[in-house]
């Protein structure tokens, strides 16, 4: 499966089984980390609703799993950045 096929996130698709499918590809985290902080900067909305709110709770729950495995990665290869050319 290509990346953009991976980031690509289908509404019919339950949230937490597409976060599950592009965990485990490095690039894909790594991308779909850096969307979800930048997502989380909350000061950019006029204001926060209820949909916001859930939005958010999803995100930090997303976010916590790709860093999960963003550790387990980086144990496993003894590399800072997950991947296993050991740049530690």
């Amino acid at each position: 499966m290509n990346l953009v096929s991976l980031l690509a996130w289908n509404k019919n698709t339950v949230y937490e089984q597409y976060i599950e499918a592009l965990v485990r590809d490095d690039l894909a985290r790594k991308v779909k980390l850096a969307d979800l902080k930048d997502n989380l900067v909350l000061q950019r909305l006029p204001e926060f609703t209820k949909t916001d709110a859930e939005r958010v709770d999803r995100y930090y729950r997303a976010l916590s799993t790709l860093l999960r495995y963003e550790q387990e990665a980086q144990l496993q290869t003894g590399c800072a950045c997950g991947c296993a050319c050991a740049c530690v």
